[in-house]
């Protein structure tokens, strides 16, 4: 079975550099130090800052790599592990995802999720 490995990095951070950003020319273009920040009780390194017209983005990265195994949904549901329907109310706007495996399910945002009434796209990345 394939052992996915997900780093701490920012998913709004990351679309924004595919989408053209460049560094800020209201900063100093490099650092003679690495910026650490702590939060939640974990260390993150402060990245160089990516500027697109009036917003700056700083990316978030950690040295530690996240241990778990994680289920992706394709995974799950070729597997049956993973059970996708409408809930009890038959809501159009509602999915419920079950989880039958041991391992977390990782949900990628813009994955296509079909079942229920209607087909959806996950809308942020989440665990």
């Amino acid at each position: 079975m394939k052992h996915i490995r997900w780093p701490a990095v920012s998913g709004a951070a990351l679309l924004l550099l595919a989408a053209g950003c460049t560094r800020s020319n209201s900063v100093p273009p490099a650092r003679e130090v690495e910026v650490e920040v702590e939060a939640g009780g974990a260390a993150y390194l402060v990245g160089e800052p990516l500027a697109h017209k009036n917003m700056t983005v700083f990316v978030l990265s950690s040295p530690r790599e996240d241990e778990r195994d994680f289920l992706t949904l394709d995974e799950g549901l070729k597997g049956g592990q993973v059970k996708i329907a409408e809930q009890e109310q038959e809501t159009v706007h509602t999915l419920q995802l079950e989880n039958k495996s041991d391992r977390p399910l990782y949900l990628q945002e813009g994955e296509r999720v079909q079942g229920g009434l209607q087909d959806r796209v996950i809308a942020s990345s989440l665990v």
